[in-house]
């Protein structure tokens, strides 16, 4: 009787360990799922982080990239030259005070025809003379975006953006100053495109 007594704690305590055994196998697999999750989860949050919405572009972009790639709608390469702040401000002056504003339909008898700008043009000829123009200073064309917005007046406008010190500063045809997109009053964001030197165009957020 005493044997047997002895045999049953034996194989309680025997239990016991295998339980506590099993409990500490099951908390490594625990702990290493909830690893895998937090990294998959990791991996989601930068994929949300990095969304975008993909929208059409404006509508004559793409018959103008057909024509002049070169300009705007794909990666070129630039001469080394250094540019700052003050390269955008004269670039947006010379464009404005050079070109003199005229309706694509009295220039090219169509009611939307992007060109680049030499004497005359309308909004989106301006930003791509501007363009041009910061191309050949030297600015990469990565840091220069074409946009959309809609004015104070509620008329739908394009802009150029260039991308300076993590900030968007606007070339605009109607006005020298050049401004962060973000201070101009008025001003709704539209569009711009995704990437500079490409075709894609996103929502502007």
């Amino acid at each position: 009787m005493k044997q047997n007594v002895n045999f049953t704690n034996k194989a309680k305590q025997n239990v016991r360990f295998g339980l506590i055994f099993l409990l500490s196998l099951f908390a490594v697999v625990c702990s290493a799922q909830t690893n895998s999750v937090n990294s998959k989860f990791a991996n989601y949050t930068n994929l949300v982080n990095d969304f975008v919405s993909f929208t059409s572009s404006p509508n004559g972009f793409d018959d103008y990239c057909d024509r002049t790639p070169a300009i705007g709608c794909e990666q070129v390469t630039v001469k080394n030259k250094s540019w700052n702040f003050k390269t955008l401000v004269a670039v947006n002056e010379t464009i404005n005070k050079t070109v003199k504003f005229q309706a694509d339909i009295k220039t090219y008898n169509k009611f939307e025809y992007w060109n680049v700008a030499k004497d005359v043009g309308d909004c989106e000829d301006y930003a791509l003379a501007k363009m041009k123009m910061l191309l050949d200073s030297g600015v990469p064309v990565e840091k220069l975006l074409l946009a959309t917005a809609w004015t104070e007046n509620n008329e739908y406008h394009l802009v150029l953006l260039v991308d300076l010190d993590d900030k968007y500063y606007v070339l605009d045809s109607r006005t020298n100053a050049v401004r962060a997109h973000d201070t101009i009053v008025g001003y709704r964001f539209n569009k711009r495109q995704y990437k500079g030197g490409g075709r894609d165009w996103v929502m502007f957020e």
